[in-house]
């Protein structure tokens, strides 16, 4: 039930990335939309993974009991004073972390996505927890396609990327709403509700370790787009045609990932399965231990032909994927897909071991792991930028 939710997500989300640029035709706002997504994909990334896996933790190790009401409270908290941080802060970080100022409206849009999200991530969790994987699965279904239609109409209502950030706030309000009552989160809860120091004990660690995770995920077209602007600024251009060329350069980065990350996105349904078989597994004895082993067995082999399967092709027919899926003026993407797409072998089974060890309690040990990753890709991130400007985007 969870991959036939993750194939339509993936194939809405197709939608999504190739509409896109035909509703936003100028590659510039493709581009300024791109980099704000990007941005506020990090903190909702990293928050609702963090919060859809403590949810599930709890809820599992609660025998599935109903006691998602005080856990959405607490998560509905945290999330409003990052989206107040977000909100205060958008032309800071419109300025200075992505050298674009246009995009302060559409950053600030992205503080209702924040709190949205906190709520529609504990209603996912509390269904992962309780094994509910077919509610879950509809869920997940609904949130693919209004996602999508928010976006798209967004989008398609003006034709700038204001617009579209617009429908897509407006589609995770709508979200929020429809998770709660799918959940039961309304209800209130049954005895044996964990104690705020207990639910933040495992909170924070699983945060943190999501925050680097996405990072990873996203901090390269950051990268790319402060490095190629600041080299436009600095080879003379103007302030205009300096952020003009930045934008068009992730528009371009992001066309490639939507390709490159179509393996990671599929095989992140075992995840879903795999994390609370492996939490329940840790506190259910001996027979407990040897099922838990054997799914993962089983989840790693079949990932590793899975991811392997589908990425060998793309790398290797990169231009031909590029000229279908995307118009002409995306071309010169194609060659950053190969890099992008063998790397995501290894990170997709990486995540999945990850996701074993947080399932295990060995919380500290992933986030210590995935930092020091974060660490590597920033710096040669940095290397890139200052060694082979003229070939940023390959190199980033």
């Amino acid at each position: 039930w969870i991959g036939a939710a993750k194939l339509l997500f993936l194939l809405l989300g197709f939608v999504v990335q190739f509409g896109l640029p035909r509703v936003l035709a100028d590659p510039g706002e493709y581009g300024l939309l791109s980099a704000a997504i990007a941005f506020i994909v990090i903190l909702t990334n990293a928050m609702t993974s963090s919060m859809v896996q403590t949810t599930s933790k709890l809820v599992a190790e609660a025998g599935g009991r109903a006691i998602g009401r005080p856990l959405a409270a607490r998560h509905a908290a945290l999330a409003s004073a990052l989206a107040l941080a977000v909100l205060g802060g958008a032309g800071l970080v419109a300025e200075r972390m992505l050298s674009n100022q246009a995009l302060t409206p559409l950053v600030r849009l992205g503080s209702v996505v924040v709190v949205s999200y906190a709520i529609y991530a504990t209603a996912i969790g509390a269904l992962n927890g309780a094994h509910a994987f077919e509610r879950q699965a509809r869920l997940d279904a609904t949130f693919s396609t209004v996602r999508t239609l928010g976006l798209l109409g967004g989008g398609l209502a003006f034709g700038v990327a204001l617009s579209a950030m617009a429908g897509f706030a407006m589609a995770s309000l709508t979200m929020a709403l429809f998770g709660a009552l799918a959940a039961g989160l309304y209800r209130g809860p049954e005895h044996g509700v964990p104690t705020l120091a207990t639910h933040l004990r495992i909170l924070l660690p699983i945060g943190l370790y999501q925050l680097a995770l996405n990072g990873l995920l996203q901090l390269d077209i950051e990268i790319l787009v402060t490095g190629t602007t600041l080299t436009a600024a600095a080879g003379g251009a103007s302030e205009s045609a300096a952020a003009e060329a930045g934008a068009h350069a992730a528009g371009l980065y992001r066309a490639a990932q939507t390709l490159a990350f179509v393996p990671y996105q599929l095989v992140s349904s075992v995840t879903l399965v795999l994390f609370p078989v492996v939490a329940h597994g840790a506190s259910s004895g001996e027979g407990g231990e040897a099922q838990t082993r054997q799914t993962v067995r089983a989840a790693l082999r079949f990932s590793l032909l899975f991811v392997a399967g589908l990425l060998a092709p793309l790398a290797g027919g990169a231009a031909g994927a590029v000229r279908l899926a995307f118009p002409s003026s995306y071309g010169s993407a194609e060659a950053v897909v190969p890099v992008l797409a063998l790397s995501q072998l290894f990170f997709a089974l990486g995540v999945l071991h990850a996701t074993v060890l947080v399932g295990r309690g060995r919380l500290w040990r992933v986030v210590a792991i995935t930092l020091a990753a974060l660490a590597l890709s920033l710096a040669c991130g940095a290397l890139a930028w200052q060694l082979v400007p003229a070939a940023l985007p390959v190199a980033t």
